[in-house]
């Protein structure tokens, strides 16, 4: 007579294994048990997936492990992931590529095929990109890919709508679907860990985004076709796996998605006034670059600040030096984030230019966005939403009464931006600190 079994929960060990990053840069049970929370691995899935009674018996489970398979972690620091945050930086600029290189194919299309995508679609991506994390690790990557398929298949669906409604151009419903494929494929890609076969068939974006500047329409349209449908197949494979059980978010849940997106929508109207509609005579691509540039080194340096803290708690036994060691990373990370501040004040004094004021607010942006990644990671989702939509609307307003007062009005509102960045930061600044010395902001 055979005896059926019941099928294996999950292994400790390989979820162990797949935390290793943050289990060994945390110091007790309580931070990972923080951590565990905070990717969606609550009681009810400790006990359902991982046979422990609450997810803090599962998360001194899951130290005794990675203490045991990785003995040096207490003693020497795990390197930072230079590697991974260069492949990250590759897909987030392949969008940029493409966009340098359509852009002899973008000019007269209307805002619902261009920026009122890229708005709408930046924010619903932090969004989706959200509850696809939370997915992942409470019911698998194959129901993580499920839930980004419906979620950018909805946006799709609403948006073929609308441009049928305006009456909108073939080229419009291209131009939209390459938007929107890149979004979906790239946070696909960042919430499944396929990062790495995302950015190499991506390549083929590259090579049409060369193609259509050389001149070569059908072959760069041939191929950055080709290449976003590749992007598309290589992120979403997972969705055909097989996942561990169903997921349904709950309210709460929703509500900080549409925290995210809502910071998200401000980040993308910020980057279009500030980089794309009033950049003088610098190219995009050009104006671009440090924000460009500022992605990898904002995502190390909060690795780095993230490490040093933890690495503190498990060094330090009292609450009070504890708190002075936070205090101390936190105004060294603070300094960090303050280079921006110091470039682009030193960028105005000598600024002459158009060009020159256009580059001292994206390098002004770029650190805004590192404050605003800051702020979102230490639970302050309101304040980054504060920040970049009043500076947003301030911009704005200076863009529609300059040129009502000034001929000069390109070179004022360039110039405008750049001081209403500049006058924003310190205090945005000032949060971020203070953000990163709160140490409840780390549970």
């Amino acid at each position: 007579m055979s005896v059926e079994l019941a099928p294996p929960a999950p292994s400790t060990t390989v979820l162990a294994e797949q935390m290793r990053a943050r289990v060994s840069w945390a110091a007790d049970t309580d931070e990972i048990a923080a951590i565990l929370e905070s990717t969606g691995i609550n009681d009810r899935v400790a006990s359902r997936d991982y046979g422990h009674t609450s997810v803090f018996t599962l998360a001194g489970h899951v130290l005794a492990t990675a203490g045991r398979n990785h003995p040096t972690t207490t003693s020497a620091r795990p390197q930072l992931p230079v590697t991974s945050a260069i492949v990250r930086a590759g897909l987030y600029l392949t969008p940029t590529v493409t966009a340098i290189g359509a852009a002899p194919l973008l000019g007269g299309l209307p805002w619902y095929a261009t920026t009122g995508l890229l708005v709408v679609g930046w924010g619903t991506a932090q969004s989706l990109a959200y509850l696809g994390y939370c997915a992942a690790n409470e019911g698998g990557r194959p129901s993580a890919a499920r839930k980004l398929a419906l979620g950018f298949g909805a946006l799709a669906a609403a948006w073929a709508t609308l441009l049928a409604i305006a009456g909108a151009s073939p080229i419009s419903y291209l131009v939209s679907a390459a938007q929107l494929a890149l979004f979906a494929a790239i946070t696909a890609a960042l919430v499944t860990g396929t990062e790495r076969r995302t950015l190499a068939v991506a390549a083929g974006c590259w090579i049409g985004a060369g193609a259509l500047s050389a001149g070569a329409t059908t072959l760069g349209v041939a191929a950055l076709g080709a290449s976003l449908a590749a992007m598309l197949v290589v992120a979403y494979l997972p969705a055909w796996g097989r996942g561990r059980a169903p997921w349904r978010p709950d309210l709460r849940r929703y509500a900080t998605a549409a925290g995210h997106g809502l910071v998200g929508t401000g980040q993308a109207v910020l980057f279009i006034l500030v980089v794309l509609h009033h950049a003088g005579a610098v190219a995009p691509a050009m104006s671009s670059a440090p924000l460009l540039m500022a992605m990898p080194l904002t995502e190390l340096m909060l690795l780095w600040h993230q490490r040093r803290v933890a690495e503190g708690r498990a060094r330090l036994a009292d609450r009070a030096p504890f708190l002075r060691h936070l205090r101390r990373v936190g105004s060294g990370t603070g300094l960090a984030l303050a280079l921006p501040l110091l470039a682009g004040g030193t960028a105005a004094s000598l600024a002459s230019s158009p060009d020159g004021w256009a580059m001292t607010a994206s390098t002004l942006l770029a650190g805004i966005n590192a404050i605003c990644l800051v702020l979102v990671a230490h639970r302050r989702p309101v304040s980054a939403a504060a920040l970049v939509w009043s500076a947003g609307a301030l911009v704005a307003v200076v863009a529609m009464v300059v040129p009502a007062l000034l001929t000069t009005a390109p070179v004022a509102i360039t110039k405008g931006s750049s001081l209403i960045l500049l006058c924003l930061y310190p205090p945005a600044l000032l949060a971020a600190i203070n953000a990163m010395k709160d140490p409840w902001s780390y549970r």
